[in-house]
């Protein structure tokens, strides 16, 4: 054998090691979660973005979120959703903010939280963070921010006018 043919050898022997590690392990394909352990918690920032005329702030907003499987708020006994789930944070001020409604999931749609923030202050509010809410994940779910999503979003002037200038975002911290 010449040098190069070992040194091809040497390579080819180490690629098939290498690749012996490979694999799903007999699990069929299904992919290991991400993170190492599963979280306790998920905290989801709703923002608006975007830009309103001037001289114009927000007197509400109305989003509805879509929950993975294995996410919940935090729920009292009597079936509604405990107060320390929704926070009212960043540029909203709440004054008659109507109670979150949560919605389990069925066989053919998602969990859903409903929330309505409401300011009827005359100064309102502007764009930025309005709500913090957390949820708390059962054992052996693996949520992950993109398993998030908006469903229904408004948001309404101080004069009562619904604007398009102004969308919906979130940020998911999941611990």
């Amino acid at each position: 054998m010449n040098k190069k043919s070992i040194v091809i050898w040497a390579l080819d022997g180490l690629m098939v090691l290498l690749l012996a590690g490979c694999g799903d392990g007999g699990t069929g394909g299904a992919a290991a979660p991400s993170q190492q352990f599963s979280p306790a918690i998920v905290i989801l920032k709703m923002v608006t973005q975007g830009t309103l005329p001037a001289e114009t702030s927000l007197s509400g907003v109305s989003v509805t979120i879509s929950l993975p499987a294995g996410v919940t708020p935090v729920m009292h006994s009597t079936g509604d959703v405990d107060s320390a789930t929704v926070t009212v944070s960043g540029v909203a001020i709440p004054s008659n903010s109507l109670p979150p409604t949560y919605t389990p999931a069925t066989g053919t749609a998602p969990a859903t939280l409903e929330l309505v923030i409401t300011n009827m202050a005359a100064e309102g509010f502007g764009v930025g963070e309005f709500v913090t809410v957390t949820c708390s994940v059962t054992p052996g779910s693996y949520p992950r921010e993109e398993d998030f999503s908006v469903l229904n979003f408004s948001a309404i002037t101080l004069t009562g006018e619904a604007t398009t200038t102004v969308k919906p975002a979130f940020i998911a911290e999941i611990k």
